[in-house]
């Protein structure tokens, strides 16, 4: 006999240690990603003249950097991996 087997991709957990928040101008904030897939973080912001992003090398931080006054949506991003599903987008709102 033949047994055919499908393994479906898992959905990862995929959060973020905060959802809104305001910073002010020069200074800086970070968000702490929680991730278990093995898929690509990546991080980015709607208008980087209010705020900036950079993610550490252990992706699990992004640095928020406030630059002027306005709002920014900081947009964080789980890729799909080999074994588990795109985690799927998280915007926690800057405002500076």
């Amino acid at each position: 006999k033949t047994v055919n087997t499908i393994a479906e991709k898992q959905t990862p957990k995929f959060a973020i240690s905060k959802t809104s928040g305001t910073i002010e101008v020069g200074k800086t904030d970070t968000i702490t990603i929680t991730y278990n897939g093995d898929g690509e973080i990546t991080a980015n912001s709607s208008d980087t003249s209010v705020a900036t992003v950079s993610l550490s090398n252990d992706k699990n931080t992004v640095t928020v950097t406030g630059k002027k006054a306005g709002t920014a949506t900081i947009t964080i991003t789980a890729g799909e991996g080999t074994n588990y599903k795109a985690g799927g987008n998280k915007k926690p709102q800057k405002k500076g």
